[in-house]
């Protein structure tokens, strides 16, 4: 097993082909800025596969406009300390009982947040969906850490909600 750490990192270049950084068993990156995900926008498939292990984040995720980018949880756990934005190509998925722990926030500004059934999405901040409605798989749980406006722009179904004590969540 193995605890990497970066400053930085770009998942991609200029000349990239597909490219996919995968977190397999218990390894964890700890990332102490941020992560970018291809930045020299290539119409590509970029992808980041975390299994059981944990990437975390120190300050935001950039994607590049108009591209596929993916992250892809199994059971395992991605941290981000600034907000995570969602754009019309960018996907944040489960396929287990992963956490994803969005302290500064989330926007899914019609990105696609795709769920599983007993996965948690931990969010410090701000919730904000646009362009199509969001429905939360059952079984799935929206946890809300930090004091937080829920803006839905379209509608929301959540399945299972937490409002941890001392937050204060406000729906705009």
């Amino acid at each position: 097993n193995s605890a990497a750490v970066a400053k930085s990192l770009a998942l991609g270049n200029a000349t990239s082909l597909l490219t996919t950084l995968t977190i397999s068993g218990t390894n964890s990156l700890t990332i102490t800025n941020g992560l970018s995900i291809n930045p020299s926008a290539v119409a590509k498939n970029f992808d980041i596969q975390i299994g059981a292990g944990s990437l975390t984040v120190g300050a935001g995720i950039t994607y590049a406009a108009n591209r596929t980018s993916t992250i892809a949880i199994s059971t395992g756990t991605l941290t981000v300390a600034n907000l995570i934005t969602l754009g019309a190509s960018d996907v944040l998925s489960f396929s287990g009982a992963g956490t994803a722990n969005l302290n500064g926030g989330l926007d899914d500004g019609a990105g696609t947040l795709t769920l599983f059934s007993g996965c948690t999405v931990a969010i410090g901040g701000n919730y904000t969906v646009s362009g199509t409605a969001s429905t939360w798989t059952s079984g799935s749980n929206a946890v809300f850490k930090g004091n937080s406006t829920i803006t839905p722009n379209v509608a929301i179904t959540f399945d299972n909600v937490q409002v941890n004590s001392g937050v204060i969540v406000t729906l705009a």
